[in-house]
């Protein structure tokens, strides 16, 4: 059996083609854990309980389909709740829900279908149940949220702005997760398939290059900083990932200077006045000379993606970031600053 070839001995002209051959995800294997969830979701759950499902939405790796074709396929289920009329009715009820939905799916006769994973406090803690489902003799771990549903299908720009609002005002914001999640997997879904390939390709270099000893950058890190990058190279359709990895790679190792915010962009879902205000909070932190890395989320406005990450980690990541930018793929990039090469 040959071995895989690494992404970092490609030519820059290669390394598109590269990236659909090795990295991207099983498109079969997604396919079958599809067809299992809407046998479990429409057949076992939908007419077993006593509440209304108005629809039901993927999440995770599934419906994002940015993670490496080497790791385990995840997924969530949003499952929203017609009866429920807002926030108020959700928090009132939700426990019961909780407790109902996880009654029907742990039914011995589905054993063959799923597994439900976890206690019950730490069920009604969380808001969601853990659960296991097969799919063509394999077993895929994942996590089911029944939940309010504050957007709708398609959500109006009034909408969206009344849902921020009271999400920026409440001090419990677990209510709103699955609906930023939701959102937030619209953006990714929206990305021409150049930029789902660069992310792809920055993680599969986190894996492979970095050495943190067992630490984890935050999920969406590679994720918004290629979509901010793209953006601000002019929003191709087509590009070299050579040159968007080397865009990256050279902006995270000055990682002081990092500033990702969202107040001109077009992928922004919450209002340019929060925007703002999140900006204006970095100026006054760099006039008082605190200077750090700062990467918002387009989506939820109460993430920073480089809150935990110490000094040491981030002069690991600029380190192995600069000696990347020798190696044959990105070396001959130096001098070319478009994308589109």
């Amino acid at each position: 059996m040959s071995e895989v070839p690494l992404p970092w001995d490609q030519s820059d002209t290669d390394i598109n083609d590269y990236i659909s051959t090795y990295l991207r995800p099983d498109e079969d294997v997604a396919r079958n854990l599809d067809v299992a969830l809407d046998n479990l979701m429409i057949t076992h759950l939908r007419d077993a309980v006593t509440y209304t499902i108005s629809r039901i939405r993927r999440g995770g790796g599934l419906a994002q389909r940015i993670h490496l074709k080497e790791d385990e396929l995840d997924f969530e289920l949003y499952v929203f709740i017609g009866d429920l009329r807002g926030i108020d009715e959700h928090r009132q009820r939700i426990d019961k829900i909780l407790i109902e939905t996880r009654d029907v799916l742990d039914n011995p006769d589905l054993m063959h279908l799923v597994m439900v994973r976890g206690e019950e406090k730490e069920m009604i803690k969380e808001g969601r149940i853990s659960i296991r489902v097969t799919a063509d003799d394999e077993w895929f771990e994942g996590k089911l949220y029944p939940t309010v549903d504050l957007l709708g299908v398609k959500p109006s720009n009034a909408t969206l702005e009344i849902m921020y609002r009271q999400y920026t005002r409440d001090a419990d914001k677990a209510c709103f997760l699955p609906a930023l999640r939701v959102l937030y997997i619209n953006l990714i879904q929206s990305l021409p398939q150049n930029v789902r390939d660069l992310i792809l390709l920055l993680k599969y270099w986190e894996k492979s290059k970095l050495q943190l000893r067992g630490r984890k950058l935050p999920d969406r890190f590679w994720e918004v900083i290629c979509i901010r990058r793209w953006e601000m190279a002019g929003s191709p359709k087509t590009f070299n990932c050579a040159r968007g990895l080397f865009d990256v790679l050279e902006l995270v190792s000055d990682w002081r200077a990092i500033m990702i915010t969202w107040e001109t962009s077009e992928h922004r879902f919450y209002s340019k006045k929060i925007a703002d205000e999140k900006r204006r909070e970095i100026d006054n932190r760099n006039r008082k000379g605190e200077q750090v890395a700062v990467i918002y989320d387009p989506v939820d406005p109460h993430l920073d993606h480089t809150r935990g990450i110490r000094s040491l980690v981030w002069d690991e990541i600029a380190r192995t970031a600069m000696d990347s930018c020798e190696e044959k793929l990105l070396k001959v990039l130096k001098k070319t600053k478009t994308w589109t090469i």
